[in-house]
């Protein structure tokens, strides 16, 4: 094996060891409610979800913005201040991070989940999902009910938040678009 060859080997076998999971040893952490006297009568328990922030992995450069890269293509960073607000509830964290999160007996309002660290920037909109099991097929009939009922139900069922891992990108300048506005002479 010639040295170029060895020194790329381990090379890579160095970065795969620092790309691991970064631990959250630390209790989960519960957000502010607001309003407590309207809320916190809908608050029927807590669900425990770890949020970690991503960065592109080196020599990344196509991917989908709004997918973001595969999960083989980033690299985990540790440190991003990040805020999740919702009309219910806020919370501030440091990822990586346990939250413990509040589920509603009524569907929820749509929040965010908006992250920082350094230069780098990211966020992600978060909807509020049942938390019930599904069972059996889609029928004529059951998509019937599903629907007669889906007001009774959405007010009966507990309510959770779906959250995706966030990746962090480079903040850009902000720019207003490739065309100058016309000026009349």
């Amino acid at each position: 094996m010639s040295y170029p060859t060895f020194a790329a080997v381990i090379a890579l076998c160095v970065l795969s060891a620092c790309n691991s999971v970064a631990p959250t040893d630390t209790p989960p952490v519960s957000p502010a409610i607001k309003n407590p006297d309207i809320n916190n009568k809908r608050i029927t328990g807590y669900q425990e979800i770890t949020i970690r922030s991503f960065v592109p992995g080196e020599g990344v450069e196509q991917f989908d913005r709004a997918l973001g890269p595969s999960p083989d293509e980033r690299v985990e960073i540790e440190n991003a201040k990040c805020v999740i607000e919702t009309a219910e509830f806020i919370l501030t964290f440091t990822t990586p991070r346990t939250l413990a999160l509040p589920k509603f007996t009524s569907r929820p309002t749509r929040g965010t989940l908006k992250c920082v660290r350094g230069d780098l920037q990211g966020g992600v909109s978060i909807s509020p999902v049942p938390n019930t099991p599904v069972f059996g097929l889609a029928t004529p009939t059951g998509l019937l009910v599903a629907a007669l009922t889906a007001n009774i139900a959405a007010n009966r069922d507990v309510w959770v938040y779906s959250i995706p891992q966030i990746t962090l990108y480079p903040a850009e300048a902000d720019v207003t678009g490739p065309f100058e506005p016309a000026t009349d002479s």
